[in-house]
């Protein structure tokens, strides 16, 4: 998981960040800015159904944290890895907003 997220970090912000064609809310840049705390409760929620998912989850936030602020929130530069890991639980945790 850490060398996910190394090659990740190392990644071109670009790359892979035009596939994304999610309904979630999104930052200035196009970025969701995810809080790990309210990640940690998404991945309680689905915590049973897919045990590979939930270790895959339950590593990843662990190695986050490392990036994250004492409130939580992670760089944007996480948002595309977060979508991958997470996938429909963020859209079922986090409906789109209605303008």
């Amino acid at each position: 998981m850490r060398r996910r997220v190394r090659s990740f970090l190392r990644r071109d912000a670009s790359d892979g960040v035009s596939e994304i064609a999610d309904p979630l809310p999104q930052g200035e840049e196009g970025l969701r800015r995810w809080n790990l705390w309210e990640l940690e409760q998404v991945a309680g929620k689905s915590e049973g159904e897919d045990p590979e998912r939930d270790q895959e989850r339950a590593l990843l936030l662990l190695t986050l944290r490392q990036f994250a602020a004492s409130s939580g929130e992670l760089p944007g530069e996480f948002d595309p890895l977060v979508r991958d890991v997470f996938g429909a639980a963020l859209s079922e945790s986090f409906p789109p907003r209605r303008g």
